[in-house]
């Protein structure tokens, strides 16, 4: 995908620094069924001089949220969620990140977060405590 200089000068006056945009598509096939996503970066790099460092980084990006997939699966049971209805899946989720990072803020009981989250549920002095870290 090629973007005029015109356009790029457009979103400077938005965004002071911008020196490119980058597009990855991403396609994966589950069970027969072939999908193709485009997600957008915008960058203060040159792409054409740095696009083995804009890589790494946008790389960098989608370890860290699958990492943080992941850990809200093991320990939040997320993926098992039947929440479908409005706003709820995505407020629930925030919920889980809040709860997840209070609980990683705790630094006394020397266990994983879901073994923390079950704590909480059972001694109302451990939640005040991680509620107030």
């Amino acid at each position: 995908m090629t973007w005029n200089v015109q356009f790029l000068g457009k979103l400077g006056e938005k965004w002071p620094g911008l020196k490119s945009i980058a597009v990855v598509e991403a396609t994966r096939e589950i069970n027969g069924t072939r999908s193709t996503e485009r997600h957008y970066y915008i960058s203060s790099l040159d792409a054409r001089r740095n696009a083995p460092q804009l890589a790494g980084y946008i790389r960098g990006h989608w370890s860290v949220e699958n990492n943080l997939h992941w850990q809200l699966d093991m320990s939040f049971d997320e993926d098992r969620r039947r929440v479908r209805t409005g706003h709820g899946a995505e407020n629930f989720s925030r919920l889980c990140r809040i709860g997840m990072n209070l609980l990683k803020n705790e630094k006394t009981a020397r266990c994983g977060i879901k073994n923390k989250r079950k704590a909480c549920g059972w001694d109302d002095n451990y939640l005040l405590k991680v509620v107030q870290s």
